[in-house]
């Protein structure tokens, strides 16, 4: 039961993360605007970052409580979701870079 909960869960929050970030990629410029910076094309760009840090983030998700349940936890799922892990790190790191030079 605690399983089937699990990739349950997992599932509904990765494909959530998906699709904001999704969301994000398509309407940069609005969000830009809404965060009122003064170099709004720098804005978007942080924008950008942060959607691409939500995909990682989100296929970490699936990949640790979706495949990692499903089937064993091989070599493989290991190096997918920590390769998933780094690219969160970075590109959360290149948002908030390009979100402090965008004010």
């Amino acid at each position: 039961m605690w399983r089937k909960t699990l990739i349950f869960l997992g599932g509904i929050w990765g494909v959530g993360l998906l699709v904001l970030a999704l969301w994000a990629w398509r309407n940069n410029e609005e969000a830009a605007s809404f965060l009122q910076g003064h170099n709004r094309a720098v804005v978007a760009w942080a924008v950008r970052c942060a959607a691409v840090a939500l995909i990682a983030a989100g296929e970490a998700v699936l990949g640790m409580l979706v495949i990692g349940n499903l089937w064993r936890h091989d070599p493989f799922t290991r190096a997918l979701v920590l390769s998933a892990a780094l690219v969160f790190m970075l590109s959360t790191a290149s948002a908030v870079a390009l979100g402090l030079a965008g004010r």
